[in-house]
């Protein structure tokens, strides 16, 4: 591993222990994953036989990244984590796979490697696989993005 791999693991360790150390989060039972990779139904077999309950508040949702790509199920794994994250019982950290989809909506650009990493299947997961509602869908996850804090909106 490089020194940008070992900088961006030191973040990322920082980033848990600093939600972790938070006093909103004192006492809550926090379940950590990495890598899921649109696994839905593996995450939620994995959240299920560790004892994660969706309707107990003193259970948060952790995620270091790599949500989706990959796995059959990358809207599934979005729309749970999502749906934790508006109930304020999701804590959602972005990995290199979330990077991958932020650059091409910040770009417009699809790349070889976003349709051999997944990328490319996750878009057509969250729009339905119609493509014509491809620019609907780079509008909502820009938004999304926004929310989520994944890239700066510059005041004017």
């Amino acid at each position: 591993m490089g020194i940008l791999g070992r900088m961006i693991m030191v973040i990322g360790l920082l980033s848990i222990l600093a939600v972790i150390a938070d006093r909103r989060n004192m006492g809550k039972l926090m379940f950590i994953v990495a890598d899921v990779h649109g696994f839905y139904d593996e995450l939620i077999a994995a959240l299920n036989d560790k004892g994660f309950d969706i309707n107990n508040d003193e259970h948060i949702f952790v995620s270091l990244g790599d949500l989706f790509d990959r796995g059959p199920k990358p809207k599934e794994c979005l729309e749970f984590a999502m749906d934790l994250y508006d109930k304020g019982r999701a804590i959602l950290i972005y990995g290199n796979h979330e990077d991958l989809l932020l650059n091409i909506i910040r770009t417009g650009l699809v790349h070889g490697y976003d349709k051999t990493n997944g990328t490319v299947d996750s878009i057509l997961s969250f729009i339905g696989n119609s493509i014509p509602n491809f620019l609907i869908c780079i509008l909502l996850m820009y938004f999304f993005c926004i929310k989520m804090h994944l890239f700066p909106v510059k005041a004017k």
